[in-house]
């Protein structure tokens, strides 16, 4: 597997950028580089983290786009070790060598100072900016209900 075709590690990758959309230069590239070796460090350990940690991450993200609030570059540094720990943890590489894990590291990185810098564009634009605004907390609905879904899914696989 890869950390883009896993739906988990790409709600991942969607909550952060925009949960932290808004957040000023550098602080995007330095999420970037937080959630790339984040998810470099879970892909690694993958026994790290209980099942549905991946899971409470990408909730967390979800609620926090709803929520709307300007993340600080504090928050910002916490939501990205969640999306990392989470695009880790679900992309499920199947071998773990040394350019696996740095692959996985600069996709999710590249992934996340691509998305935040694309978003940050768009939404200087005057006219855009409101549908920015409700874009942003519909989206980070479904990554909250994605999170829930997969979380339930999940912990109904492992009870039995």
């Amino acid at each position: 597997m890869h950390v883009l075709f896993s739906p988990l590690s790409l709600a991942a990758l969607a909550g952060l950028i925009v949960s932290a959309s808004g957040i000023k230069e550098p602080w995007s590239l330095v999420s970037a580089i937080v959630a790339g070796v984040a998810a470099a460090g879970a892909a690694a350990l993958p026994g790290l983290l209980p099942y549905w940690a991946a899971h409470a991450a990408i909730i967390l993200l979800g609620l926090t786009a709803v929520s709307g609030i300007q993340p600080t570059p504090f928050l910002a540094a916490l939501l990205s070790l969640c999306c990392g720990f989470a695009a880790g943890a679900s992309a499920g590489l199947d071998i773990l060598t040394t350019q696996a894990l740095t692959g996985a590291a600069i996709t999710v990185g590249f992934a996340v100072v691509a998305g935040m810098t694309g978003l940050a564009d768009f939404s200087k634009v005057k006219r855009f900016n409101a549908v920015t605004l409700l874009a942003r907390r519909v989206i980070g609905s479904w990554i909250a209900a994605i999170g829930l879904l997969m979380g339930a899914l999940a912990i109904r696989m492992h009870h039995g």
